[in-house]
């Protein structure tokens, strides 16, 4: 070998081992650098949905419409609300039932929401309110702020209101504030816009959770049972969504009324109940379904489908492939955040799957469980009862 071929030859492995050394210092930089980026990412789950083994906390309900706000945030900004309070009411959700040390905080923002409270009984004997354009009359609504983000500040207030009533074991009060949560969700009207869909439900699960409250603590429940069943035999109107809603709120309060297997019922038969492997399993394959089925709800078709023409086929995907039933993940995702427990998962996805069958199959059978369809997300009847069966 030439002198010059062999100096050409030592600057190449010179070249050659500068570039491996800086290729190797470069990935075992850059593998650091994600290694960090992982575990901040790990802790920052961990701080926002808990260690593992722990129950996560729950996510605030957030709106994926136009200003994208925090809705809660956003309603105690329309009625000037301390914040703390907001995290008062997560602390009286979680423990379910057990008052917090700063209920007086709580009892704060209802006085303080008195007027607004009045207002709502009458504004809600007025037809149907158009909650995307503005709101009833004598209510302030700040610039900038959503007529919608106030009807979810009035049904958080007035769900305070009933679950203070509750634990002072007043029925009267919390049957008005049911009545009035009732009312809320009646007052966006049979709209099938997807965000009308879900703050209806919202607030239903919501009232769900008074009529619970309200049956553990009072020792008349079954009396207050009755009284309730009449408020909603009263509202259910002639409206055919409406209907299928209030069906399907009393199928549910009947369910959490039911008894276990030592014939007990109160707070730990329920909580028992909503335990059970094949009700878990049950909540599971629901809400899975549920983003598709409420988008479902919003397609043409269906609307048509509403008017007499046939129906267009339930979107049913592969609950071991949850990118199938979530096409769009960041919306599955905060549905799921709106569902904020597990009993209130299970209405909001029993009530999805009450509308889109009630919906579509009206004028298909005659009012009975008997000649209804099979739900078909369980082979069973479905838990709704049919169009014209007791209304």
């Amino acid at each position: 070998m030439t002198p010059l071929a062999s100096r050409v030859l030592r600057h190449v492995l010179i070249f050659a081992a500068v570039l491996l050394v800086l290729v190797l210092g470069l990935r075992g930089w850059l593998g650091v650098r994600s290694g960090q980026k992982m575990t901040q990412a790990l802790t920052r789950a961990e701080e926002h949905w808990g260690a593992p083994g722990v129950e996560p906390e729950v996510p605030p309900m957030v709106s994926h419409e136009e200003n994208a706000a925090v809705l809660l945030r956003g309603a105690v900004a329309a009625h000037g609300l301390p914040t703390s309070s907001l995290a008062a009411i997560n602390r009286l959700k979680a423990r379910r039932g057990d008052m917090p040390a700063d209920r007086s905080v709580l009892q704060a923002m209802v006085e303080s929401n008195a007027e607004a409270l009045s207002l709502l009984d009458a504004a809600l004997d007025l037809p149907v309110i158009d909650w995307r354009v503005q709101a009833p009359a004598g209510f302030h609504q700040p610039a900038g702020v959503p007529p919608v983000t106030l009807l979810i500040s009035l049904a958080t207030t007035n769900w305070v209101s009933g679950m203070l009533a509750s634990a002072d074991e007043e029925p009267a009060e919390t049957l008005a504030a049911i009545r009035r949560q009732l009312l809320l969700a009646r007052s966006l009207g049979d709209e099938l816009e997807l965000m009308s869909q879900v703050v209806r439900l919202r607030i239903l699960s919501a009232a769900l959770d008074l009529v619970k409250e309200s049956l553990i603590r009072t020792a008349a429940g079954e009396d207050l049972l009755r009284r309730l069943e009449d408020e909603l035999q009263a509202l259910s109107g002639g409206e055919i969504l409406q209907r299928a809603m209030i069906a399907e709120f009393k199928e549910m309060i009947r369910h959490h009324l039911a008894l276990d297997e030592d014939g007990d019922a109160g707070e730990g038969a329920v909580r028992r109940w909503l335990l059970r492997p094949v009700v878990r399993s049950r909540l599971t394959h629901d809400i899975e379904h549920f983003s598709s089925l409420l988008t479902w709800v919003e397609t043409p078709r269906f609307t048509r489908a509403a008017e007499g023409e046939s129906a267009p086929p339930l979107p049913l995907g592969d609950s071991r492939w949850p990118g199938r039933v979530f096409p769009d993940r960041r919306l599955g995702a905060q549905l799921l955040d709106l569902a904020d427990l597990v009993d209130a998962r299970l209405v909001l996805a029993r009530t999805a799957v009450s509308l889109c069958l009630q919906k579509t199959s009206m004028g298909a059978y005659p009012g009975s469980l008997d000649a209804a369809p099979l739900d078909p997300l369980t082979g069973e009847p479905p838990l709704y009862q049919a169009v014209g069966d007791g209304f």
